[in-house]
């Protein structure tokens, strides 16, 4: 067990330091405020590591998985289509099911 110790937390210290440095920049850029919290915006730096594939798993919690293509636009300059079935329906499914059983969050 002691073998992998000096391993591991080399491993843990730049994890941790590229985590550091990725909040930095997501401080310092200023562009996050700009942008939908669905694609790493948000009034917080924090807020960024709630996005992506968060509101996803959200969508396919409340409607279910849909594999239809729907056009996601983001920013001006691109759209794209995209589908929900491609994430695996465990994660989603227990924020159902916990969310059955827990009050509704206030805003």
């Amino acid at each position: 067990m002691w073998l992998y110790g000096p391993a591991v937390g080399c491993y843990s210290v730049r994890k941790l330091v590229g985590f550091a440095v990725f909040m930095w920049l997501v401080g310092h850029s200023g562009y996050h405020p700009m942008k939908e919290v669905r694609y790493g915006g948000g009034a917080h730096p924090w807020d960024v590591l709630a996005s992506f594939d968060g509101g996803w798993h959200q969508e396919v919690a409340e409607f279910g998985c849909n594999p239809r293509l729907m056009p996601t636009t983001g920013f001006p300059w691109y759209t794209f289509q995209a589908n929900s079935a491609a994430f695996f329906p465990a994660y989603p499914g227990l924020i159902r099911l916990v969310s059955e059983f827990t009050p509704p969050r206030r805003p």
